[in-house]
């Protein structure tokens, strides 16, 4: 550890990712700004009957390309994506961790509910056979199992955590993450989120509360996700994972690493008014 100094600043210099829209950054910035959607319709379950019926699934991704097989049997999927999105970072920072800095280099890595599918197979397989649930599933449902993996696969020892706020989790453990590396706690630090929301039950809970978005009248289902229109009326779940690595600027400079932006500030706040409805 160093001491705090909050004047250091902070740079991006990795970034990975695991979306709908493509599970490498050069494929989904390329889809993105030819304006390719990754909505779909639901084909993880029959969807007929809901108002509702688009999601960002990912397809045609070998979860074992990024883990054991055995531990990816074991886990969510959410674990794997944050894994394969922070080594996809870590690879595009160039950053090596070994004896020398490993205690030097944290994990902030969230999820807003962790591995629900995991425990709801758990559930159904213990009304039928209860000596047959996994005695892997509990550490591996967690939100915060993908940090600690992701410490697991990187061999990074520095401080690890997994900060839960709905929403707002990737925001908060990038925000916080730099405010590490200022307060002296490491200089390096792998942060971003993963979620697999994607379960029937789950779907069905946001649908209800009215707040899944529908298309514009007569287009399509891609034309659901538009935050910044006007129109705007609702979101769309989605599956995925994305990771930063962040770093003291002067070491990242020293190391000659490619910066991308600053974390140049960071607030949070709440209305203490209701957990769904803004004041």
């Amino acid at each position: 550890m160093r001491k705090p100094d909050f004047s250091r600043r902070v740079a991006v210099t990795g970034l990975g990712i695991v979306s709908p829209v493509g599970t490498d950054i050069p494929t989904a910035w390329a889809n993105l700004t030819a304006g390719r959607s990754g909505l779909r319709q639901i084909t993880y379950w029959d969807a007929s009957n809901l108002e509702c019926q688009a999601a960002g699934e990912i397809h045609d991704f070998d979860l074992n390309a990024w883990m054991d097989f055995k531990a990816v049997r074991r886990t969510d999927k959410n674990v794997v994506f944050g894994v394969a999105a922070a080594k996809q970072a870590a690879a595009d920072a160039g950053l090596v961790i070994d004896a020398s800095n490993t205690e030097e280099v944290g994990v902030y890595f969230g999820s807003g509910v962790g591995g629900p599918g995991l425990m709801a197979d758990a559930i159904e397989t213990m009304h039928t056979r209860p000596r047959s649930v996994s005695p892997f599933f509990i550490a591996n449902m967690l939100p915060d199992t993908a940090s600690g993996q992701i410490a697991i696969e990187l061999g990074a020892r520095g401080p690890n955590m997994c900060i839960v706020s709905a929403c707002s989790t990737g925001t908060h453990n990038i925000g916080e993450a730099a405010e590490g590396i200022r307060r002296g706690d490491f200089h390096t630090v792998v942060c971003g989120s993963t979620e697999t929301p994607l379960f029937e039950v789950g779907y069905v809970g946001f649908s209800n509360m009215r707040g899944m978005g529908t298309p514009r009248d007569g287009e399509g289902l891609t034309s659901i996700s538009r935050p910044f229109d006007r129109s705007r009326n609702g979101f769309v779940l989605g599956e995925g994972a994305g990771a930063m690595v962040l770093e003291d600027l002067e070491i990242a400079k020293a190391r000659g690493a490619r910066v991308y932006a600053e974390v140049v500030g960071y607030g949070s706040a709440g209305d203490a008014w209701d957990l769904i409805q803004p004041v």
